[in-house]
């Protein structure tokens, strides 16, 4: 087998409820049919797609697709940007989403049809995007974290933290909104310190959004000034602002307005450094997934990421 022409796809078969498991044999004829050199893994636990990708690009294979939701899709990310037998450019990557929120593709208008998504493969059409980097902490520990989407700290860590825990008959973004609105009565502002070009921060926030892309949340644009590859961060903070008024602006949260709200504040900027102010403990996801806290560092890899554009 030819690895350099051969698409290494990472299916995680629990993505959307059990949906990608369910749907394989569809998409393996689909891809069947159109000719689709490839091979394919299933993941079996939480961060085994970074693995499977590093050891794919050491045995050769120069293309990966991921099938499965965000989650997914930042591990598969995370694996070509660790991997160190090619510069990460060399190695295009799409995914076939086919998770909860789904937000990363939206940005940029990949297709879920699997119909459509083939011939959006077929096509072939390369493209670059921004990738961030962030060095947090976690159990004491420094570590580190690649993400390709947003990243939410205070609420968004909050509510990504309680929202993995539930389980519900709701669509995801139905789901996200109830806890969204639910879990302001027991949340308190956090306090930290932000510092970014060459100025800072101090407050307590209601929330903190770095973006490369501009949706999270199931279709939240909390940073809808993201731009993927302009070689900088989108950095909305949210003060701290009333919980009524967050309720009659959730709409802002959906239809890219945000920015509005007198206590919403929107930067751009390549390098974030977060820290403590006192002894708030604020929280960290990426992506959609909790990683830890702060004091944390955000740094931007331009143009680090190659993938197919429809």
């Amino acid at each position: 087998m030819n690895t350099n022409n051969t698409w290494y796809i990472i299916a995680n078969p629990a993505a959307g409820g059990g949906k990608v498991e369910k749907k394989w044999p569809s998409i393996q004829q689909y891809l069947i049919e159109a000719a689709v050199d490839f091979e394919i893994i299933f993941t079996n636990r939480k961060e085994e797609a970074i693995l499977l990708v590093q050891k794919a690009i050491k045995n050769g294979f120069r293309k990966i697709i991921g099938i499965g939701g965000d989650g997914t899709n930042n591990e598969i990310i995370n694996g070509i940007l660790t991997q160190t037998t090619v510069p990460s450019r060399d190695i295009q990557y799409t995914l076939l989403s086919m998770g909860t929120g789904n937000d990363w593709i939206k940005t940029h208008k990949i297709p879920r049809d699997i119909s459509s998504w083939i011939k959006y493969l077929k096509k072939n059409n390369l493209g670059y995007q921004d990738v961030g980097l962030v060095k947090f902490h976690k159990d004491g520990k420094l570590q580190e974290r690649y993400f390709a989407n947003v990243a939410g700290l205070a609420y968004d860590a909050y509510l990504v933290k309680s929202h993995t825990k539930t389980k519900s008959f709701f669509p995801s973004k139905i789901t996200y909104l109830i806890q969204l609105l639910s879990s302001l009565i027991s949340y308190k502002a956090q306090k930290a310190t932000v510092r970014f070009n060459d100025e800072y921060v101090r407050s307590q926030f209601y929330s903190i959004n770095i973006g490369i892309c501009k949706y999270s949340g199931g279709g939240m644009q909390t940073v809808p000034h993201a731009v993927a590859n302009d070689g900088f961060f989108a950095l909305t903070l949210f003060g701290n602002v009333s919980k009524t008024k967050i309720v009659l602006n959730t709409f802002r949260l959906y239809n890219g307005t945000v920015h509005k709200l007198k206590a919403v504040t929107a930067y751009k900027t390549k390098l974030i450094h977060i820290e403590k102010w006192e002894e708030d403990k604020v929280d960290l996801e990426v992506d959609g997934e909790y990683i830890g806290g702060i004091p944390a560092q955000f740094q931007l890899m331009e143009k680090a990421l190659c993938i197919l554009l429809p």
